[in-house]
């Protein structure tokens, strides 16, 4: 009755329990929520907050090292990155996180980072280097 009872409140509140959302009769444990759900014993959802690429640093030049990282903040860590496009001389370092090497041609460059987390939640956008001539301060 208790299950019932806890789903009936949840649905006029406008919220589905995990246990119906998994088709099981598990009492529900994170997704009701209001001014009742303290009285049932049920733990209030917690939604992640946004999953966000953060851009390395923007400048460089060409025949210099450059080493900077992308990061992410927000969804649920341990993240995943996929880079593309980086600038020529440029590698990215999965296992460590680093963007590094030594600029061959000068430009601005954008490349694409795509970042996914463990909930398998997604985020892209694009990223831009202004890599100056040598010599040459941008």
């Amino acid at each position: 009755m208790l299950v019932r009872s806890a789903v009936l409140l949840s649905l006029l509140l406008g919220t589905v329990p995990a246990s119906v959302a998994r088709g099981d009769d598990a009492v529900p444990t994170t997704a009701v929520t209001g001014p009742t759900a303290g009285l049932l014993g049920v733990q209030r959802a917690r939604k992640l907050p946004p999953l966000i690429v953060t851009c390395p640093a923007e400048s460089a030049r060409v025949g210099e090292s450059y080493i900077s990282t992308v990061g992410a903040a927000g969804g649920k860590p341990p993240y995943h990155f996929v880079l593309s496009g980086l600038p020529a001389g440029l590698k990215y370092n999965a296992e460590t996180g680093v963007i590094a090497g030594t600029p061959t041609l000068a430009g601005v460059v954008s490349f694409g980072v795509v970042v996914t987390d463990i909930a398998q939640d997604t985020s892209r956008t694009e990223c831009l280097i202004f890599v100056s001539a040598s010599g040459l301060s941008l």
